[in-house]
């Protein structure tokens, strides 16, 4: 087994566990985490050594940090021996439904603690998305875990039609948020870069039709940043070759330097683009947003108030853009209607209270 670094005594811990680079859920729990703690120092963390390295965090407390290992069994049981150590009394799994959380829900009774759980892959909606050992994950998850936390109405809608599990143990997060206070807008004058695009770089999540789109616009050469990393990088790469604009391409741990920089956002994923956490992090930058119109984007971009809805079309993407650029009050006035409008309605205060006493039963 891998070492394990424990912390102190806790009675509810929220469970991080991925070998990759951290993304926007990832994000996400480790500052309800940090909340939480501020708040009621009762909260623990067991998060992956892989994921954990890139959240540049020098206060360990209240957290345990393991290595992941190869095999499932090696996986459960170093989890298991910190739920006991650290005296944990429930645990929230912040990953999709996996072996790991059957195993954790099958052992709960025997180590006296409860499970919940969060559902977050809204690009699996037909069971036909799902290899059999997914589906099984999530299905014996449902059943074993006492609360399952969907992230939006539309993944509930349609897993319920593809899963069985009580409906009394269901719910749908509130909102998304970020950090407000670190996510803030340069004055307009600072603002180089025109255009950000922030993503793991991989299927379905519109790469084809941002770079077709820039592409098209020849009357103009635009400063674009991609942030991300995955196989569409090499694409991305390749495709540039036949583009005349500034295009860098980077991983980054944290891409608030870009998104404060930056003019537009373009969020074109093809099944969702809610609750995406850059996508609210370039709204609380003042960020012009560039959405595709689908699933429950809606929520987030009111079209021509908070952002522009389109079709995942280059040609009406590449239009929207060159309009953006050439109004340059137009885009300062969506910009700020978007920062108002999550810093009104997506805040870590509703999650975190939504967190505590519906999921943590702590009211």
């Amino acid at each position: 087994m891998g070492k394990i670094i424990l912390a102190k005594i806790n009675k509810i811990a929220i469970l991080i566990f991925s070998s990759a680079k951290p993304g926007g859920v990832e994000r996400r729990f480790f500052r309800l985490f940090r909340y939480l703690k501020l708040h009621k120092n009762d909260v623990h963390l067991i998060v992956s050594e892989e994921t954990y390295k890139y959240f540049n965090d020098n206060d360990k407390s209240n957290i345990t940090v393991f290595k992941k290992e190869k095999g499932l069994f090696k996986n459960t049981l170093n989890i298991l021996k910190i739920i006991k150590i650290q005296n944990i009394k429930m645990i929230h799994c912040a990953f999709n439904p996996s072996l790991l959380s059957v195993m954790l829900g099958f052992f709960s009774p025997l180590y006296r603690y409860k499970v919940s759980i969060s559902s977050v892959a809204w690009t699996k909606n037909r069971k036909n998305n799902f290899t059999l050992i997914e589906y099984l994950s999530f299905q014996l998850t449902f059943l074993l875990v006492d609360k399952i936390d969907f992230l939006s109405p539309m993944i509930y809608e349609k897993q319920k039609n593809i899963f069985s599990f009580k409906k009394d143990k269901s719910l749908i997060s509130p909102c998304s948020f970020t950090d407000y206070n670190l996510f803030v807008p340069f004055v307009n004058d600072a603002k180089d870069i025109d255009i950000v695009f922030v993503s793991r770089l991989t299927e379905g999540k519109g790469i084809e039709f941002m770079m077709d789109a820039l592409e098209e616009i020849v009357n103009r050469k635009l400063n674009v940043i991609i942030c991300g990393d995955g196989p569409y990088r090499e694409y991305i790469l390749q495709h540039n070759a036949n583009i005349i604009h500034n295009i860098k391409v980077e991983y980054v741990k944290s891409s608030l330097y870009y998104l404060q920089k930056s003019k537009i956002f373009l969020s074109l994923q093809e099944g969702n683009n809610y609750p995406s956490q850059s996508l609210i992090e370039a709204m609380a930058c003042e960020c012009a947003v560039i959405a595709s119109n689908v699933g429950e984007t809606e929520l987030l971009v009111k079209n021509e108030v908070t952002g522009f809805l389109v079709s995942l079309n280059s040609r009406e993407i590449s239009k929207k853009i060159i309009y953006l650029l050439n109004n340059e009050n137009k885009l300062n006035e969506i910009g700020k209607n978007a920062k108002e409008f999550v810093k009104s309605n997506h805040t870590l205060e509703i999650f975190a209270k939504y967190f505590r006493e519906e999921i943590f039963d702590d009211k």
